[in-house]
């Protein structure tokens, strides 16, 4: 799983997958903001693995070019905030 957003009190993550192809996400809400051994449970589940399955049979959306240099986290997480607040 890479992020965790809470919006309306549903909590979402994404599981991310990235390989030569390109980049493969799906989404799965939890509801509430799950705690360390709920995610730890849902990774042992069928559920994780149909979302595995599911991200695997996408169609993949290329890789982004490597960026020179580094961004400042606090700028990077600026059109993050807008666009959750947008929402």
């Amino acid at each position: 799983m890479r992020s965790d957003i809470h919006s309306h009190g549903m909590s979402v993550a994404f599981l991310e997958i990235s390989d030569d192809d390109g980049v493969r996400t799906v989404r799965h809400g939890f509801g509430d903001k799950p705690s360390g051994p709920d995610l730890y449970a849902f990774g042992l589940s069928r559920d994780y693995d149909r979302l595995l399955r599911q991200a695997l049979a996408g169609r993949p959306a290329p890789s982004p070019p490597p960026r020179s240099g580094t961004m400042n986290p606090k700028r990077a997480a600026r059109p993050a905030a807008r666009f959750l607040v947008a929402s």
